[in-house]
């Protein structure tokens, strides 16, 4: 299992990188890198999950496509109900 971690902003980040990201700030607060919300080691949440995927652009056009196929089909069963 992957260590994934979460911002209070919530973004997500794996624990090395954002740990080390934000300790690299130096003492005073550090800031999220993708939007710039200030925070500390402390504030890091670990995520406890199996696997988490993102979806990029060409991932999010094809469930878009895939929920107007399924709609499809859901009209074309019904009239056999």
């Amino acid at each position: 299992m992957a260590t994934h971690n979460c911002l209070p902003c919530g973004h997500l980040f794996g624990h090395s990188c954002i740990e080390t990201w934000i300790q690299r700030c130096g003492k005073s607060d550090g800031k999220c890198p993708q939007c710039n919300k200030k925070c500390k080691v402390k504030d890091i949440t670990k995520l406890y999950a199996p696997r988490i995927a993102t979806a990029d652009g060409d991932c999010k056009q094809q469930v878009v496509a895939l929920q107007v196929e399924n709609e499809s089909l859901k009209l074309q069963v019904l009239p056999f109900y």
